[in-house]
């Protein structure tokens, strides 16, 4: 292969929101630390406004180097005969959804004696029809001072991977439901917004 980091300061050197979040799919055996959750939602009942916030802080104690943030959700669906649980956790392995990695400024972050305490705040704010997040952190002794990242306005296009179902499948199956009568009315679109998010450190 080619090593193309010499190009990483022409790429975003005039990019002050860099490092923003990237979406793909990560190893397993790179998390470190402990699952954090940012929130957890029960699809059948929550109400969803317009201006629906979360705000999650988490803290990371770890003698390994810290590359940035790694999301995911699980899902979990009741059922008489057993809950059956969707997971896209890297363990799980190739599949549709991946997750969101975040990288963070200055990274790679270590620390001499291997203590690393890395700390900070999640935070997501529904913008219909987009998502506004934002990431504030820190991590004595290296990085002393908040850093603030933020990505307004985002949308699922974002983070999209043409495969089969989103690019043909999907837009027949909503055809076929229209056709049917069978249309997504507005308080299931906002139901399907939601899922249960955690997080990880990469």
């Amino acid at each position: 292969g080619f090593d193309m980091s010499p190009m990483t300061r022409y790429a975003f050197r005039d990019n002050e929101e860099w490092p923003w979040p990237v979406r793909g799919i990560w190893r397993p055996d790179g998390l470190t630390g402990v699952p954090h959750l940012i929130s957890e939602w029960d699809l059948k009942d929550i109400k969803m406004p317009p201006s629906f916030r979360i705000d999650s802080k988490f803290q990371l104690h770890t003698n390994a180097t810290v590359h940035g943030i790694l999301i995911w959700f699980d899902v979990l669906f009741d059922h008489p005969d057993g809950n059956i649980t969707l997971s896209t956790h890297p363990s799980v392995g190739v599949q549709h959804w991946g997750q969101i990695f975040w990288p963070l400024k200055g990274a790679p972050l270590s620390t001499p004696d291997g203590k690393l305490r890395l700390e900070g705040k999640f935070s997501m704010r529904r913008s219909p029809p987009a998502w506004d997040i934002a990431l504030n952190w820190r991590a004595p002794p290296v990085v002393t001072g908040v850093v603030k990242s933020s990505f307004k306005g985002m949308l699922s296009e974002h983070f999209a991977q043409p495969d089969e179902w989103t690019t043909r499948r999907g837009l027949e199956t909503f055809l076929e439901n229209a056709a049917s009568g069978h249309g997504i009315g507005r308080n299931e679109k906002d139901t399907a917004e939601a899922a249960a998010l955690r997080t990880g450190e990469l």
